[in-house]
């Protein structure tokens, strides 16, 4: 409380106070104070799950630098982004699955995320991001805060067009599915009809 300038003598309802209005509340700020998350600037905070090798050689891909891409778009925002790749206790490497349909993906959500415990308090927290092989689209919402991007289909993308970037394709992507865990649809490139 002093570090943050509270008073320890005087109660206040930290579950209830969000200063930097990033969803966040200070209970959740002191939690993930550990990753340096801070009650007076506006954190988001993500879980990378990836899809392992499957048995023909089939790979799933995120590219390193498509992070460095996201945390630039977000610091442009002065919103810092957190990425879990294994260093904030997430992140897992799933069992390859050559297709996923929704309830699979909500089920991985529960096993790999939730870790069977739908009071976990990550759940309030992070966001969970899914890079799977294939799953019939490039990338959709399956859970509110949950989303996944198809590996081959990016990968089929740039076989088609080998002037794009790799990281950038995989960053907007990602990032784009990620808007829509925060509840943003109508957003630019979304689909034909986006006008805004």
């Amino acid at each position: 409380e002093y570090r943050w300038g509270y008073q320890p003598l005087t109660w206040d309802d930290f579950e209830n106070i969000d200063p930097d209005n990033d969803s966040l509340n200070n209970t959740e700020e002191y939690l993930t104070s550990q990753w340096f998350s801070d009650p007076f600037r506006k954190d988001v905070f993500v879980e990378m799950d990836i899809m392992g090798d499957g048995p023909n050689g089939e790979k799933t891909y995120y590219p390193e630098n498509a992070e460095n891409l996201i945390t630039t778009a977000f610091n442009k925002q002065n919103v810092v982004f957190h990425l879990d790749r294994g260093s904030m206790g997430g992140h897992d490497i799933l069992p390859f699955n050559a297709d996923l349909d929704r309830s699979e993906l909500r089920e991985l959500y529960r096993e790999y995320f939730l870790h069977g415990d739908s009071n976990n308090w990550r759940r309030g927290v992070f966001h969970y991001g899914l890079v799977i092989y294939y799953g019939g689209y490039t990338g959709y919402t399956f859970q509110p805060n949950a989303f996944q991007i198809s590996s081959v289909n990016l990968e089929k993308k740039l076989d088609k067009q080998p002037w794009l970037n790799r990281d950038i394709v995989y960053a907007s992507c990602y990032m784009h599915e990620f808007g829509h865990s925060f509840g943003m649809f109508l957003i630019p490139g979304h689909n034909r009809f986006s006008r805004y």
